[in-house]
């Protein structure tokens, strides 16, 4: 190394196994897209993403598009389809486009479509507001659809985007990679600590 490039290097003028920068923003309602800065992210490992949630019970739908940086750890969110669960009266879906070089998630998404195709399973579904359980009488078999082979139980608090946080129980069909996604990193959602689930 010559002393010019030696002198660049030390002295942080170039960088050298560093941490890469993303955009970082977040945006609510019929959106595809926000604008924010860069920020520099806290690993060396974590990539960018643009993800795109939307939550939905009844006729209420909540929907969040965030950028940020991601740990590798949760890089099972990079997926062409989005995470789907379907609870019957809830559901759920979220998609993310993933990057692995500096400012490269400056662009916006589009949710590609979901597949309604019968898959063969078939799991209990239920959801229910203020209750840690999931009664019998609330409770239905429903066939699964697209990549949602797995049977997702969920209980615990959830803020919903723009909403109160509140105690939820919710069965139904889930993408097998929501139960190794880390739900405190869900792009709307906040998942509260008391929050427990089981996949099978």
């Amino acid at each position: 190394m010559n002393s010019i490039l030696a002198f660049l290097v030390f002295s942080g003028v170039i960088a050298t196994g560093s941490a890469k920068s993303c955009i970082t923003c977040e945006a609510h309602g019929d959106v595809n897209n926000c604008a924010g800065d860069l920020q520099e992210c806290p690993n060396d490992d974590d990539f960018c993403v643009t993800q795109k949630e939307s939550s939905i019970i009844g006729t209420d739908i909540k929907i969040t598009v965030k950028k940020s940086c991601m740990p590798a750890s949760n890089k099972n969110v990079c997926r062409p389809e989005p995470m789907t669960l379907d609870c019957g009266k809830m559901t759920f879906y979220v998609y993310s486009e993933c990057c692995f070089e500096d400012q490269c998630n400056s662009n916006g998404l589009q949710m590609p479509a979901i597949s309604t195709e019968k898959n063969g399973r078939q799991c209990p579904t239920c959801f229910v507001e203020n209750e840690d359980v999931c009664p019998e009488s609330a409770t239905e078999m429903k066939d699964c659809t697209g990549h949602a082979k797995t049977c997702f139980d969920f209980s615990g608090n959830v803020q919903r985007p723009e909403s109160e946080d509140k105690l939820y129980s919710f069965k139904g069909c889930a993408d097998g990679n929501l139960c190794t996604t880390d739900l405190t990193l869900l792009p709307g959602c906040k998942v509260g600590s008391n929050a427990k689930f089981t996949c099978s």
